[in-house]
């Protein structure tokens, strides 16, 4: 199964308020399960060993040089998020949705790429 979610990948955070502000974490996950269901129509829950591919495209800062972005595109992007935080949001999102639970996955291959656009690229065997 592949599946590729535009726009810029989203890092696992906690829960937090402050002075009648709330972030749910929650709310992003249903917009994504809500975005995934839209695409694959007939998606079945798999129930056995998992292996996971996920590439993390980041946009290049629009003032970078056509010759910088020419240069970059394609290359290891190593500033924040953790890609740690990248995966774990991606495994609760698909939790109970694409697999009864995130501890069937028994190999995870996770990179972060510079690119022309934002996107995630997950693959799922």
């Amino acid at each position: 199964m592949y599946i590729e979610i535009p726009g810029k990948p989203i890092p696992l955070q906690r829960a937090r308020a402050a002075k009648n502000r709330f972030y749910d974490p929650q709310y992003t996950v249903k917009k994504v399960r809500e975005y995934v269901s839209s695409i694959i129509k007939d998606h079945v829950i798999v129930d056995s060993s998992i292996e996971m591919i996920i590439t993390f495209y980041f946009e290049m800062p629009k003032s970078w040089s056509k010759k910088k972005r020419k240069e970059m595109d394609g290359l290891k992007h190593i500033q924040r998020p953790d890609t740690t935080n990248l995966i774990k949001f991606y495994e609760d999102a698909f939790n109970e949705f694409i697999f009864v639970d995130d501890c069937q996955i028994s190999d995870i291959t996770a990179k972060k790429r510079w690119s022309q656009e934002s996107k995630t690229a997950i693959e799922i065997k």
